[in-house]
């Protein structure tokens, strides 16, 4: 048996992470398209110029708090863009990869608040944190990544200050990313309706269940249940939805080229641009969101201790 086949779940997702972890997220992830995150700020925080951790500073913490956490951090942008904000006197941040941690160092180091965020390794399946250290805790996507969520809430409640919040942004779809046969559906139509030159000819399907426990058993592995058993915990104030359902499935398929619906602005000398195209696809998502044909996959939740 090979030392990969004996490791435990949690070190195999590790060892993915120090492989795979993003130090710029890539062009074919729907949210680092303008015209999606726009759209995506619009749906959590009513402005398509303003990010959900500038909302949740605005409405939640205009007064800078005394300490934070931010939870699988990955390569620190949710830790950086907090305290570049000010949002804490002092953070911490913690993820199961130490090749996320070392560029989450340098992202901080880079932008002048390496002396602002103190980072460690946990994971957090069995993480025991402190006592009522924290004000607030943070995450972005990396919740949808632990098994034993009913674990780590208790801890979070535990280490909040009483009163203290957890704001994060998250995928609830299905899990391990099985879509359902309506979204992948939904979203082959889509594909067969775009123009040629944006198509690549591959299929829309549902990513490899094979593969993905064999490399990161941990990828959305309940996440169906995440705000559920959050709200035995904590008081759920508010759940934010903001798609995905489409658009997700739809960019991360590689049946279409990505690259081809960025703003003419951002678009290669040499493509045409196709981003006028995406209004109506986001507005077909948010129809069907809010119908309830098509739930949410993705959501922005702020709760309290």
């Amino acid at each position: 048996m090979s030392l990969w086949n004996k490791m435990s779940d949690e070190e195999r997702a590790a060892k993915f992470w120090d492989r795979q972890h993003w130090r710029e997220i890539p062009t074919d992830y729907w949210a680092s398209n303008p015209v999606v995150q726009a759209y995506i700020n619009r749906r959590t925080t009513g402005d398509p110029s303003l990010r959900w951790l500038d909302w949740f500073r605005q409405k939640y913490a205009p007064q800078t708090l005394e300490r934070g956490l931010c939870l699988a951090c990955g390569a620190g942008t949710a830790e950086v863009h907090a305290q570049g904000i000010g949002m804490f006197c002092e953070m911490d941040a913690c993820d199961i990869s130490e090749g996320s941690l070392q560029s989450a160092r340098s992202k901080a180091a880079s932008c002048g608040l390496g002396d602002k965020i103190r980072y460690f390794r946990c994971d957090l399946n069995r993480a025991e944190l402190p006592a009522e250290h924290y004000d607030a805790v943070l995450c972005s996507g990396g919740l949808h990544h632990i098994e034993h969520l009913d674990h780590l809430f208790s801890q979070i409640h535990s280490c909040l200050k009483p009163g203290g919040l957890l704001a994060i942004d998250e995928y609830i779809g299905p899990a391990r990313l099985q879509y359902t046969d309506r979204q992948l559906s939904v979203v082959q139509s889509i594909v067969e309706a775009l123009p040629q030159a944006l198509r690549t000819g591959r299929p829309v399907a549902r990513p490899d269940l094979k593969y993905m426990l064999a490399n990161d058993p941990s990828e959305a592995v309940r996440s169906p249940e995440l705000i559920s058993l959050l709200s035995k915990e904590l008081e759920i104030l508010e759940v934010r939805n903001y798609g995905g359902t489409i658009m997700n499935v739809l960019f991360g398929s590689g049946a279409i080229d990505t690259s081809r619906l960025l703003p003419v602005e951002g678009a290669s000398a040499d493509i045409s641009g196709f981003a006028d195209l995406l209004p109506p696809i986001l507005l077909l998502e948010e129809q069907l969101n809010e119908s309830g044909t098509l739930p949410s996959d993705y959501a922005v939740i702020i709760a309290r201790r």
